[in-house]
């Protein structure tokens, strides 16, 4: 199997709209079928009266918007990848502006690309504006936004029960906020102990491949999981049944698994991440759930089962998880051991 290197983090920036921007929007706001980012955005984009504007009349709105400080492009390796705006809530002079975010490409979601837009977004419009607050509004099907904005430091400040319909049913509205106080406050504060390093260059990283039964061994005792090594048939036949399968090296030694169970449209659980306990610390993990999600960036239901110690429920946030008992993400959970 081929092995994969550990990658730099992506250059995520934003830039003014030029005028080549007009085919790149196009595409993804209207000349793309039922493009999958419309389903997360739904009460907002489909209002049964929405006409799409032929061509020649959005050029010419997107020729007002060239260079509009209220609009900006989302690049990644200077690739355009999405679209944040903003607007002031009347009346004008409140100090209270409105942010909107849109990464339209599924498969840039789920790797932080959008949180750290939004965080730069955000420190743009405090810094251009005489914003006290704002605000970013979504709606409670979108989980990833909610988590996402909650992450670059927003707060749950309004939900209104089912005021949206879409797909047959009633959905909250969302919106979280984020004053001007307590952005100062974090932009003075030291560094956020979740930022995540880089892995090691001597790390390397491999897909696909399942490793070899002793090296499993080696790595589920190192981490305390003697459960699963007690019957090494049954967890090397569990680890190549899994889908992906992704693993952290250390030379020829095996410091890091993460796989997933899917059925590549629904759902994709967690089964499995684990580093030896000698590499903590160092992104590794970070890493492997990285790239073990990246063939679900598409799933909305992204799940797992872990221990209840803090470090595990910091780690799992930091990712974008939340435990559906906090009382944002309603239901309930259960589990069955056999045996």
């Amino acid at each position: 199997m081929e092995t994969v290197p550990a990658s730099p983090e992506p250059a995520v920036d934003l830039r003014a709209l030029a005028a080549e921007d007009d085919e790149f929007l196009w595409r993804w706001l209207h000349g793309t079928p039922d493009p999958e980012w419309k389903r997360w955005d739904a009460p907002y984009f489909h209002a049964a009266d929405t006409q799409v504007p032929d061509r020649d009349t959005f050029a010419a709105a997107h020729a007002r918007h060239v260079e509009d400080r209220h609009r900006r492009i989302v690049t990644v390796d200077g690739a355009p990848v999405g679209l944040v705006t903003r607007y002031e809530e009347a009346p004008a002079g409140g100090g209270w502006w409105e942010l909107g975010i849109l990464l339209f490409d599924p498969s840039r979601w789920g790797r932080g690309i959008g949180r750290r837009a939004l965080a730069a977004w955000t420190d743009a419009t405090f810094a251009e504006t005489d914003a006290h607050l704002i605000t970013l509004t979504s709606w409670s099907g979108n989980e990833r936004m909610v988590a996402c904005a909650q992450h670059a430091g927003y707060t749950p400040v309004a939900r209104v029960p089912e005021a949206r319909a879409w797909d047959g049913r009633r959905w909250d509205s969302v919106r979280l906020g984020l004053l001007r106080s307590q952005w100062e406050a974090a932009s003075t504060s030291a560094p956020d102990d979740d930022a995540v390093p880089p892995p090691p260059p001597d790390v390397a990283f491999r897909e696909g491949e399942v490793p070899a039964a002793d090296d499993l061994r080696r790595l589920y005792d190192a981490v305390g999981w003697s459960a699963y090594t007690q019957d090494m048939e049954t967890l090397a036949a569990g680890v190549a049944g899994s889908s992906p399968v992704v693993t952290a090296w250390a030379g020829d030694a095996l410091v890091g698994l993460a796989r997933v169970v899917s059925d590549g449209h629904t759902i994709a659980y967690l089964q499995d991440v684990l580093v030896d306990p000698a590499h903590r610390r160092q992104g590794i993990a970070s890493e492997l759930l990285r790239r073990v999600f990246a063939p679900y960036a598409h799933v909305r239901q992204h799940v797992l089962i872990t221990d209840a110690e803090p470090g595990q429920r910091a780690f799992y946030e930091a990712a974008g998880f939340r435990e559906i008992r906090d009382g944002r993400f309603p239901g309930r959970a259960f589990v069955r051991f056999g045996g």
